[in-house]
């Protein structure tokens, strides 16, 4: 209850309201008075000698009433009420409630929330150092790791396995100085049963000087080798992408799609061969593509520098692929920049039609067929291609490597504009 003053010689008081929202309309019986946040002025010859009812409002909030009377007097013409304290209103919803206490929440709330993110920033980091470990550990007993004491090897942290074939196993790597995905790299770590093997400790080599003198942006770099316990290992630049195999399709692909991927591998092909390397195992595993769509070679294991002497072929075993060697390779015989252009000439082949021109469940009659049979002329498997297109593959397809094209570069060059005035028509 709140008590006027009521002399006749003051009848208007000048009340300050201590209410809370402090922008809550004070209103009465007789209508809008003002605001709590400004001095409220009562003329008491309005309310005569009865009590008014006052009512705080404010959008929100429930409405609160209380009541003042003429009975008592105050000593002073302005006075405030309450006397103590602070009239509050209730909300109405939790986002009223929200909304008044916005500035405490932005002090409090934003520096909590910061901490929340960076702890729990380092909880992930945390699991996935330790999902590496034990992924590692993993692989130590999948795949001929026992050798290798931890999952560290020379300057690297191994965080997955990538693939592999007989004679190496390939993984992702980041440095663990920095552990950053953004510097991560392909580390080939070679099968243990080939440690001590001289043959193969001379093509280990081999392939560490042919991959650091090719710089050419189609073939995978090789940035670093070493040895860890025993263990041979390379580290290569890693490729994130697919490889052409993926891309192969029964029916063949389009002429422009094919020259997207053939200009490049024609081009990377070449380069190595003027710089005297041979790859020997080209096939579309071998070849990535990048997320760009980029095409690199890669997996110059087998490659050889053609001034070196033949020895590491007398061994009795061919090196290579089956569906893509050619007939020299398969006889042992001196091998030439001719027999990358073969297998070039089989995995163009299998662009074209869908599948190589010579297949067997069976390898050995696969490598009898590259020696007796000549391949079907890709238009017999695949209607609308070009006698032009037929005339190149075939001639790379030739059985004996003096009746293909003097150079990769060269049949590269006819096979490309071929394809181009095909996707012409």
């Amino acid at each position: 209850m709140f008590w006027l003053p009521a002399p006749a010689s003051a009848r208007k008081v000048v009340i300050d309201f201590k209410v809370d929202p402090a922008d809550a309309k004070v209103n009465c019986q007789y209508g809008f008075l003002g605001h709590a946040n400004e001095p409220v002025t009562l003329d008491l010859d309005e309310f005569g000698a009865g009590a008014v009812e006052l009512r705080f409002e404010s959008e929100g909030y429930e409405t609160l009433t209380s009541q003042v009377s003429a009975e008592f007097s105050f000593p002073n013409s302005r006075n405030t009420y309450p006397l103590s304290g602070v009239i509050s209103l209730k909300p109405t919803t939790p986002l009223t409630y929200f909304k008044r206490h916005l500035g405490l929440f932005l002090i409090l709330g934003i520096p909590a929330a910061i901490l929340c993110a960076l702890g729990w920033h380092f909880v992930r980091k945390s699991r996935a150092a330790l999902g590496k470990v034990e992924r590692f550990e993993e692989l130590v007993a999948m795949n001929d790791l026992t050798g290798i004491a931890s999952s560290v090897i020379g300057d690297w942290q191994i965080v997955r396995e990538l693939g592999g074939g007989g004679m190496a196993r390939v993984y992702q790597a980041v440095p663990k100085a920095s552990m950053r995905d953004s510097q991560a790299v392909a580390l080939k770590i070679i099968q243990s049963e080939l440690a001590g093997d001289k043959e193969f400790d001379e093509r280990f080599r081999r392939e560490i000087k042919v991959c650091q003198s090719l710089d050419h942006k189609n073939i995978v770099r090789l940035y670093d080798y070493g040895e860890v316990e025993g263990r041979k290992f390379l580290v290569m630049e890693l490729v994130r992408g697919t490889t052409l195999r993926a891309r192969l399709r029964k029916g063949g692909m389009a002429p422009r799609e094919m020259l997207r991927y053939v200009e490049p591998l024609f081009s990377a092909v070449s380069y190595a061969h003027e710089h005297g390397v041979v790859h020997r195992d080209l096939k579309p595993e071998n070849m990535m593509l990048t997320e760009e769509d980029e095409l690199k070679v890669l997996d110059f294991g087998l490659a050889r520098r053609v001034t070196e002497s033949d020895r590491l072929t007398q061994t009795g075993v061919s090196l290579g692929t089956p569906v893509y060697m050619s007939p020299e390779q398969i006889r042992h015989s001196t091998f030439e920049p001719a027999t990358d252009q073969y297998a070039l000439g089989v995995i163009v082949y299998e662009m074209l039609v869908g599948h190589p021109p010579f297949q067997s469940d069976d390898p050995m009659q696969v490598l009898f067929l590259h020696i007796s049979d000549f391949a079907p002329a890709p238009s017999q498997m695949r209607a609308g291609v070009p006698h032009e297109i037929d005339r190149v593959m075939l001639r790379m397809l030739a059985k004996s490597a003096r009746e293909r094209y003097p150079t990769v570069q060269e049949a590269g060059q006819e096979l490309i504009a071929a394809l181009r005035a095909w996707g012409k028509e």
